[in-house]
């Protein structure tokens, strides 16, 4: 009786029949007799009923129900019930709603734990529903990549997707909706690694279920996916050729529009869908054309959008879309209500909890900019404090740092910009700096809580330390990759076509696996019910044990990384309630928050701190001196000066004297260092921030004029990529005081790397490197040169000196590295280090000479401050020497020699790698300033050449060979360096 009364609500919509049906079916459960598994049978369906309610009328009550009965049906349920599995896929199922609603990732992670439990029923129950699970399971992973950005759901959402295919016929209506979540996995992918083949994968497969004449809500699924390639192309094209791009446009508009024509005007969500991203593409047009009319298009589209869909149902996208509308309404000089209509809809995504964090982050950072360029800078301070305090979230624990930069991008310049709208909104020097520390380097941020001292914890609650320790290092663990997975599956099937094609051309095989020709995705199971290849092994036995063994390959299953993925994310729901249990304990409020006032003026006890800050809004250098946070403004400064100068040589004179006279000097003065006379030089930390942070800024100055007029004349310089990694440091350093002095070091030498240039004098370093290691007295050890042995070799060390060539990836920071003889295939990447942590050890110096080891490339992440430099920081080393760009092979081995000189006179104190390393400097920038004025005096050379030079050539000194190979691991696409040799050599640590 109950499920007739909710069919009849399907057909004449009347509320009060559903939930009379429900209220019967309800009644019906209550006197059913003692029989649990006809009970579970009833309550699971009644449950999926009211979740089907609660999708019509959006009434929180009706989920509720469906979770009460979900629950009491698995209870109910035998463990060797047949019908458990498809139990647990509709509670998944429930609670994936519930997500939806709520965005409650531990809803979504139930979810997903549930489907788990459904899919390994599988060798104890019915297989009839099996696709079934494996769908929702593949469902429910999907949601959580788009969740959190962890690639490895992405991954696996995929493979089970085509698990779920591979027994799925076409005929069936599950399977259109099969394919469009494939499609929308791979088109993610692509999204995020830029693989051709994923976007070429998403567009065949919805062209197969638009050919088949699938569903008509599939079949608008499958036209708004072919749309979506077509923007995807269009972001990707639009830099280079701006009439392929139009063209890219044009095609997902009318693609959009052919989804609004197969879908039933009756289905009003999908039609919203629809209409919202045909807004997209109008407004991707409009930025290509800049024709008011598409604009206009934009709008309206958006309108029709919100009207069509039920209040309750609309989500963020609309509102995002709208918005954009009138910021770029605005931009053209329309009335002040459109600034507010915009500020008004990005309010409601921020503001709403249940929106994904990367949109409410989003639209947050577009109402910050709003404000600011309306001058409200106290709503607009307002606007970047709600950010702060979603960017936690936005990156949680569990995330690898591939996966935390994914979702970083777009918060490139942010912490800057909202640092200055803190100044002009008189917010004081603490809070403004506040911003900096909290909003940039959020990575190494995470890793460096996780890595602080936690000794007053141990003293005075050794079970909870225990057990933070514990949580700790699950968090901290590798991540397993399935990268190598893929490659490999994508080499098997390419290898099997070019059999498949060699056969083919054999007389009598003509029709040989034709299938596999014309599908990439063919699974063994489907080849063999369309051949046996037992045919070829009668007549070509070897040729067929070639494809049985690609085959089988295939076949194998994804390493998985289910039980790895679930505990790290158990475990950091697990360590952030604990680290609130723990600050609710007293004397212990402060565990693992951000530094207060005093903490960052006492980092400043053995020398000035200046973290320099560079805005589109105004330009500043943070000063930490004397007990006090002071601002100097640097008037003479821009972000648009810093870009440009970027473009140009860093070691270009002019920039080192741009840096002097808008920078540097303004601080020193402020600082009161005029000249340094005498043994006792001051100490500086800079702490440069945006596209300043790969700026030489210790080698600022007018090297050719009066005396003084430099940073190398009155300071010795170090860096730190926050105040925060410097505290850390600091902290560790007085509460771990070295037992033992220094005694073990390891060099690892690389003068010939595979398929690089060698280096000529790298073994020259290495002998002066070893020989005053034994003046220091060290073992030396020098580890095979493979990542493995070099990393087993690290945790047993004090010194670590490389010399050899590396590495910066130009798109993910965390592929930087150093080459080793098997970079190829296992390189010793920075992410590879940020796994490492020698903490407890705290060895005393890192020496990496190479290439660029303090460089980020990729312009999105440079405030996040992850290179090769920060990585060995991170895993323990007290000091790290490193380089910001290409250096030359001979002055590498002399830099060396000279660092390690001073230490051999000095000893092994915390001052001698940055007061060698300043030593050495002022001697090359002497050696190069000799044979300028040799040049000019036309001692080596002819002609007039005491000028400034514009051409790096002519700047560089004549006992210098322009062609000398420097230590870059990908010299073909480099400029060559200057001859201002000396200037990328930096110091990070204490």
């Amino acid at each position: 009786m109950g499920s007739s009364y909710v069919k009849k609500y399907e057909v004449l919509r009347q509320v009060s029949d559903l939930r009379h049906g429900l209220d019967l079916y309800e009644k019906g459960i209550d006197t059913m007799e003692v029989n649990f598994a006809l009970q579970a049978d009833s309550q699971s369906r009644l449950a999926m009923m009211h979740r089907f309610a609660f999708s019509e009328t959006a009434d929180s009550w009706n989920l509720e129900r469906a979770k009460h009965f979900g629950e009491l049906a698995v209870n109910n349920a035998s463990s060797r019930s047949v019908d458990r599995a498809q139990y647990l896929t509709n509670l998944s199922r429930i609670f994936h709603t519930s997500y939806q609603k709520t965005g409650n990732l531990e809803e979504l992670n139930y979810a997903r734990e549930l489907s788990v439990k459904a899919v390994d029923l599988r060798p104890s129950t019915s297989t009839a529903f099996f696709e079934e699970h494996l769908t929702q399971l593949g469902f429910v992973t999907l949601d959580r990549y788009m969740a959190t950005g962890a690639i490895a759901d992405l991954d696996r959402s995929i493979q089970i997707y085509e698990s779920a295919s591979f027994n799925y016929p076409s005929f069936r209506p599950e399977w259109a909706e099969l394919q469009m979540n494939l499609s929308l996995a791979y088109r993610l992918r692509f999204q995020r690694t830029h693989t051709p083949g994923d976007l070429e994968q998403c567009e065949m497969l919805s062209l197969r279920v638009i050919e088949l004449k699938s569903d008509s809500v599939y079949q608008g699924k499958a036209w708004q996916q072919l749309a979506l390639t077509n923007l995807d192309q269009y972001e990707r094209v639009k830099a280079f050729s701006s009439l392929e791009a139009i063209g890219h446009v044009d095609a997902a508009i009318q693609n959009f529009r052919e989804a609004l024509r197969v879908t039933p005007p009756s289905i009003a969500a999908r039609q919203s869908e629809y209409l919202s991203n045909l807004g997209v593409a109008y407004i991707a047009r409009y930025k290509m054309t800049g024709s008011a009319e598409d604009l206009d298009q934009a709008a309206d589209t958006y309108q029709k959008a919100i009207e069509i869909k039920p209040e309750a149902e609309r989500d963020n996208s609309l509102s995002a879309g709208l918005a954009t509308v009138f910021e770029l309404r605005s931009g053209q000089g329309s009335n002040a209500d459109d600034i507010q209509q915009a500020l008004d809809l990005l309010r409601a995504t921020l503001e709403n909890s249940s929106v994904p964090l990367q949109s409410r982050v989003e639209a947050g950072m577009r109402m910050m900019y709003l404000q600011a360029s309306i001058g409200k800078w106290d709503e607009a301070n307002r606007v970047s404090n709600s950010i702060l305090g979603l960017i936690p979230l936005l990156t949680p624990r569990f995330l690898g740092v591939a996966d935390k930069q994914q979702l970083l991008r777009s918060l490139t310049s942010f912490a800057s910009d909202a640092a200055a709208v803190a100044l002009m909104a008189d917010q004081s020097a603490f809070e403004a700096l506040s911003v900096i520390e909290l909003g940039r380097g959020v990575i190494l941020g995470s890793l460096i809580d996780l890595r602080s001292d936690i000794s007053e914890l141990h003293e005075k609650h050794p079970d909870l330390a225990g057990k933070f320790i514990e949580l700790r290092d699950q968090i901290d663990a590798p991540i397993p990759s399935t990268q190598t997975y893929f490659i490999e599956l994508q080499r098997a099937r390419q290898k099997i076509r070019e059999l498949s094609q060699r056969v083919r051309e054999m007389p009598g095989w003509e029709t040989f696996m034709n299938s596999a020709a014309e599908d990439e995705e063919l699974t063994p199971t489907e080849w063999e019910l369309r051949m046996d290849v037992d045919d070829l092994a009668e007549d070509f036995p070897d040729l067929a044990s070639e494809f049985y063994e690609l085959m089988d390959l295939i076949d194998e299953p994804m390493p998985s990384i289910e039980d790895q993925m679930s505990q790290r994310n158990n475990s950091s729901g697990e360590i952030e309630r604990l680290i609130r249990e723990i600050r609710a304990l007293p004397g212990m409020g402060r565990f693992l928050l951000a530094p207060t006032e005093m903490e960052i003026i006492s980092a400043a006890k053995e020398g000035a701190i200046v973290v320099i800050n560079i805005s589109q809004y105004r330009c500043d250098a943070f000063v930490i001196h004397e007990g006090q946070i002071g601002v100097v403004p640097l008037p003479g400064a821009s972000l648009l000066d810093v870009q440009d100068l970027a473009k140009r040589p860093l070691d270009d004179e002019c920039v080192l004297e741009w840096l002097w006279t808008t920078i540097t000097l303004p601080v020193l003065d402020s600082l009161g260092i005029i000249q340094t006379t005498g043994s006792s030089w001051p100490r500086i930390w800079w702490v440069p921030t945006g596209p300043l942070a790969s700026f030489p800024i210790h080698a600022a100055g007018f090297h050719r004029d009066t005396p003084g007029m430099s940073v190398l004349d009155r300071a010795i310089s170090s860096y730190s990529v926050s105040v925060r990694a410097i505290i850390h440091n600091r902290q560790y350093r007085a509460k771990h005081t070295a037992k033992q002095k220094p005694h073990k070091a390891t060099l690892v030498s690389m003068p010939k790397t595979p398929g690089h240039a060698s280096l000529g004098f790298v073994d020259k370093e290495m002998k002066e490197v070893e020989r005053m290691c034994s003046s220091l007295q060290l073992s030396v050890t020098r580890p095979e040169t493979v990542r493995n042995s070099v990393l087993e070799a690290l945790t047993d060390c004090d010194v670590f000196h490389y010399a050899g060539h590396g590495r910066t990836d130009p798109l993910d920071p965390s592929q930087s590295s150093l080459l080793l003889s098997d970079w190829k295939k296992t390189p010793l990447t920075v992410g590879t280090l940020l796994d490492t942590n020698i903490q407890q050890r705290r060895p005393f110096l890192a020496y990496l000479s190479a290439c660029g080891t303090g460089r980020v490339r990729n312009e999105e992440l440079i405030n996040e401050g992850i290179h090769l430099i920060s990585a060995y920081q991170l895993a323990g080393f007290r000091h790290v020497v490193g380089t910001l760009w290409e250096v030359n092979d001979e002055i590498c081995a002399d830099v060396a020699a000279g660092v390690y000189e001073v230490m051999c006179a000095e000893g092994m104190s915390d001052i001698s790698p940055s007061q060698g390393l300043h030593q050495v400097c002022r001697k090359l920038r002497a050696r190069w300033l000799y044979e300028m004025e040799r040049r000019s005096m036309g001692l080596e050379r002819q002609g007039d050449i005491s000028k400034r030079f514009d051409s790096q050539i002519n700047r560089i000194p004549a006992d210098v060979d322009i062609e000398k190979q420097g230590r870059d691991a990908i010299l073909e696409d480099e400029d060559q360096t200057g001859p201002l040799h000396w200037v990328p050599y930096v110091h990070y640590g204490l």
